[in-house]
């Protein structure tokens, strides 16, 4: 999986607002419609600017005018608190193109760390990145609660274990769960066990989350993206949750 990248001129002061008209290449156009809704990250290239990420936000389609000219339309836009320097750029006359999702979690983990800023400094916004781990897990698990296995349009993005108590912030660390599975995995009255399978307190949990749970037993989650889980958050989750039915 790649994240889409569009390169612009403009200062990152004038990155603000609902919906922003940037300029690319026709090529652009053509090549990246299939990716209209995803998440798209801002580079700044002008001339005398050091090249850098300097926002995020999505990619709500393509629009031309008389002229010809062809723009990009990006919705949602966040500015990053601090510049992140441009290690690849574009191959070639376009505006636009893709890196790695692996490259593009070491930029959101980069954005802002909670852990090393103060709260209500100017840098602090866990927001902008936690909107951004939620859009990429409901994008990738189609809006699937890994708890029930139910589509539900109420998820969060949530940390299995949090950074207070040592957990890293990374997609690696969230799950994606409905707001009540979410509340109760918090409390540890559930956790997943070393095969992935779903550990309940029934008696934390009453009998509307055990029927709420999936019939499988299993957490819901694509193959890849199981494998992608910190086992060591799990881990430590786990013994929290035994520890509690002592």
């Amino acid at each position: 999986m790649s994240t889409l990248v569009i390169c612009t001129v403009l200062d990152p002061e004038d990155l603000r607002g609902a919906e922003l008209s940037l300029a690319c290449a026709l090529s652009d156009e053509l090549r990246y419609s299939s990716r209209i809704g995803g998440d798209i990250l801002v580079a700044q290239t002008g001339a005398g600017a050091t090249p850098a990420y300097v926002a995020l936000g999505k990619l709500a389609g393509f629009s031309s005018d008389r002229t010809g000219a062809t723009t990009a339309i990006i919705t949602n836009l966040a500015p990053i608190p601090a510049p992140i320097p441009l290690r690849q750029g574009p191959a070639g006359p376009t505006a636009m193109f893709e890196i790695a999702d692996e490259t593009y979690q070491k930029i959101l983990a980069q954005i802002a760390y909670p852990m090393d800023v103060e709260e209500g400094a100017a840098a602090y916004d866990m927001t902008l990145v936690d909107s951004q781990f939620l859009r990429q897990l409901r994008r990738e698990q189609e809006d699937i609660c890994s708890f029930s296995g139910v589509r539900s349009g109420n998820l969060e993005a949530v940390i299995i274990r949090p950074l207070e108590q040592g957990g890293t912030w990374h997609i690696s660390s969230f799950i994606l769960l409905d707001e009540a599975a979410g509340a109760e995995f918090r409390k540890f009255n559930w956790s997943i066990g070393p095969q992935f399978q779903l550990l309940i307190n029934a008696h934390a949990v009453g009998r509307d989350g055990m029927e709420t749970a999936s019939p499988t037993g299993m957490l819901v989650m694509p193959p890849r993206m199981i494998e992608r889980l910190d086992r060591a958050a799990l881990d430590w989750h786990r013994a929290q949750f035994f520890d509690r039915l002592r």
